[in-house]
Order: C-alpha cells, then structure tokens, then sequence
C-alpha cells in the first residue's frame, strides 16, 4: 500500500480570487493544407495538444514546426497562425481558459516573455491528452455537473502547463540562441540562393553538425527543411497571386529544374503546382 496524505503547500500558482473557467473545446483533425489565418484571442489563454499529424505555427513570424505530442501554448493576445501538413494533416485539440492570473505575469498568460510556446509532453501525453477528451465528452453530453467538470478539468491543465513553462524558465533553456535566430533570417532573406550546410557553416563560422543540432533543438526543423518550406510558401504565393510559367516559379524561388521544383511541391502541399493554380483560382471565383 502506498499512503500519500495531500496538504496545502505554501506557495501557490495562480493568484488569490482567481476563478479560471473554460470558454471553448475544439477538436480539429483529417483537413489537409488546412490554414488559419493570423489572429489573436484577447479574452483567454489557449492551450493546444497535438494528437497526430503535422504542420506549422508561426507565432512572431517564427514558424514552430509541431507534430505528434506536441503541446503548444499561447498567452491572451498572442498572433498566431496555422498550417496543417498535406501529406499527415494535423489533429489538434485546442481549449481555451480565461479568468486567471499567475504570480509574475499579466493576467490570461500561462508563459513568460521569451518563452518558446511549444513543449514536448513525453511523460504527460496520457494525462493531457485525456483531460481535452473528457471536457469535449462532458460539453457532448451536458449533464447536471459537466460545467463545474469542466471547470476542474482546464485548472489541472492549466496548471500542468504552468508546471512545465516554469522547468523550462528555471533552466533558461527558452533562450534562443542569437546565432540560430540570424540564420532563420539569413535564410528568409537568400532562399532563392544555392545554399547548403557548408554555405551556412562559412557564412556564421559555425559547424554543420552544430547549426543542424541548434535548429532542431529550438525550431524542431533542420535548416535545409526550413529553406525548403520556406521556398514551397513563396511558391504557393507567386502561383497563386501571379501569371508567372511554371519555370519562372521555379527559378525565383531557388530551383533551376523545374521537374525537381514541382516534385518537392507536390511532397509538401500535397498536389503539382499547377494543380494548386487552378485549386486556388477556383475557390476565389467562388
């Protein structure tokens, strides 16, 4: 037998007078190159837990490429935007909570300034993972009781995700490197240039295995995948937005063979680029 009395501790998380409440349960899955446009919730705080899939969320124009147990979160306020993968579309659970305040920050912030919004759950998965089933079960069958569940349920992952915010504050390990920040622009700015690792090695005085292990670590993305998505948007913008050849697509974009260009297009969004022209062009006539 193990006996475990539970006491009050001392210190407390969220502020006295508090009442955190639920606003939303979302569950969003099987829509490929689904995208949600930037916006911001200035009410309530939003907590995201990504049950399968991928894609991409740009916070601060900094995309956080996310997948399968990944846990995402968002301050009140924030601007954020969304991209589901083509190939393996996202599956995202996604509760909002408003009404609270923890020691140190503004009111509806679960991180930190500087904090990277996104955590691997390992050890938390099941935990978190069942919390976002049973509030959308609850919500589904509205019984007597389900809101004060409900209610019980988003302060446990709220402060859960508080929890994990705080280990990685204590360790600082939300500090980006300054250097991985200047490649990200560097590749944003020369992404229709010849580049490879060694390019990138030469340019920042900084070994491959080094840059790739930084990248991954903060961005979960290896440079050469960053300049590729990277070039794949711009695509997607000119296709749709231009009358531009398919080769001259190609070639603004870094990719002298045009073959080559539509193959890694179709990888990432999922169809051939002309394919995506008159996808668009037929979704704006209607």
């Amino acid at each position: 037998m193990l006996f475990l009395p539970i006491a009050p501790g001392e210190d407390k998380l969220l502020e006295k007078g508090c009442n955190p409440v639920p606003v939303k349960i979302v569950h969003s899955y099987n829509h490929p190159g689904w995208q949600m446009n930037s916006h911001s919730h200035t009410d309530h705080a939003e907590i995201l837990y990504i049950a399968g899939g991928h894609g991409i969320y740009i916070v601060d124009n900094i995309p956080w490429y996310v997948g399968d147990g990944d846990l995402i979160l968002f301050n009140s306020g924030v601007v954020h935007s969304l991209e589901s993968g083509w190939n393996e579309p996202l599956d995202v659970w996604s509760c909002g909570i408003q009404g609270f305040r923890f020691r140190g920050l503004p009111e509806n912030a679960l991180l930190a300034k500087e904090t990277s919004p996104v955590f691997h759950t390992e050890e938390d998965s099941a935990f978190i993972y069942g919390i976002f089933c049973e509030l959308l079960r609850q919500q589904e069958e509205s019984q007597i009781g389900s809101y004060e569940i409900c209610c019980g349920l988003s302060v446990s992952l709220l402060l859960r995700c508080r929890q994990l915010a705080m280990a990685r504050e204590q360790k600082n390990s939300h500090e980006k490197s300054n250097f991985v920040s200047d490649i990200l622009n560097y590749l944003d700015s020369h992404y229709a240039d010849h580049i490879t690792m060694n390019t990138l090695a030469k340019e920042f005085h900084i070994s491959p295995s080094h840059i790739s292990h930084e990248m991954q670590r903060i961005y979960h993305i290896s440079p050469i995948g960053y300049l590729i998505d990277r070039r794949i948007r711009q695509a997607q913008w000119e296709l749709a937005s231009t009358q531009l050849s398919l080769k001259e697509v190609a070639l603004h974009v870094g990719y002298d063979n045009p073959n080559h260009f539509s193959n890694l297009f179709q990888e990432r969004v999922g169809m051939k680029p002309l394919d995506f022209r008159r996808k668009y062009a037929d979704e704006s006539e209607a």
